[in-house]
């Protein structure tokens, strides 16, 4: 008797336990999170727990939103650069802002890209006076992005009576 309780007491803890552990829930099935984002391609708010019919049913237009996923940096033709963006985002912006559907996107570092204020100082050498362009705020990506820092100077160009040098400043404030 004593036996037959021990089985029974056995199979019926090991069933406890079996059943007693919490499955992992089902995946949803064609859910998301999704990024709205305003006619000129800002972003907005964030919803989730729908999919895509869901979607199209409350927004209408498709390019209202894309599917919120996990972000990167993209340089597009080698000319665009998009900055924590997931490849959805990427892939809305040019069919929907820039009607190109035959572009290339291609992921890369977050510092591939970046944007520095410069401006040219122009120095008379016999007087010891100098003159300032207008500053411009510019992208640089690439080789030219690593090699830039604010307060860089490079000398574009030198004569006997002038200096010009080009100043790079990552505000706009200090040179």
């Amino acid at each position: 008797m004593k036996i037959l309780y021990r089985i029974f007491f056995f199979s019926f803890f090991s069933a406890f336990i079996f059943y007693s552990c919490k499955q992992d829930d089902p995946p949803m099935s064609g859910k998301f999170c999704w990024q709205l984002i305003d006619p000129a391609g800002n972003p907005l708010n964030i919803v989730c727990n729908k999919t895509a019919a869901e979607m199209n049913a409350a927004y209408g237009n498709p390019c209202a939103y894309y599917k919120y996923d996990e972000k990167f940096c993209w340089l597009v033709n080698d000319s665009l650069f998009f900055k924590d963006m997931p490849e959805d985002g990427v892939r809305q912006a040019m069919n929907c802002f820039w009607q190109k559907p035959n572009y290339t996107a291609v992921k890369v570092g977050c510092d591939y890209c970046m944007k520095f204020y410069h401006r040219l100082k122009k120095t008379y050498k016999p007087g010891n006076t100098f003159t300032y362009s207008t500053i411009t705020l510019q992208q640089f990506c690439g080789d030219t992005a690593q090699k830039l820092f604010p307060g860089r100077q490079i000398i574009e160009k030198e004569t006997a009576d002038s200096l010009i040098v080009r100043q790079f400043s990552g505000d706009g404030i200090q040179w």
